[in-house]
């Protein structure tokens, strides 16, 4: 469920709708339970020249801050 978040954030709000996923990898640092409130983030790491392809950190942060979940994700915008 919780890596369900980055699909929603990356295909409305970062790079937006038209997005497709290439691949996602992740890790999971910490447990998180139903009713825990997480914050899920990307940032971008690098953005390919040659072609409309980005990767991304993504990372889920418990209320405390700590990482729940990191990885990355490669996906290609229109």
């Amino acid at each position: 469920l919780l890596a369900s978040l980055f699909s929603g954030l990356l295909g409305q709000q970062l790079p937006g709708k038209g997005t497709v996923y290439l691949g996602q990898s992740l890790a999971f640092k910490q447990p998180v339970f139903v009713g825990d409130e997480v914050t899920a983030e990307v940032e971008i790491i690098s953005l390919r020249s040659d072609k409309p392809i980005i990767t991304l950190a993504t990372r889920i942060l418990t209320a405390t801050g700590a990482i729940a979940v990191s990885g990355e994700a490669v996906v290609k915008f229109s």
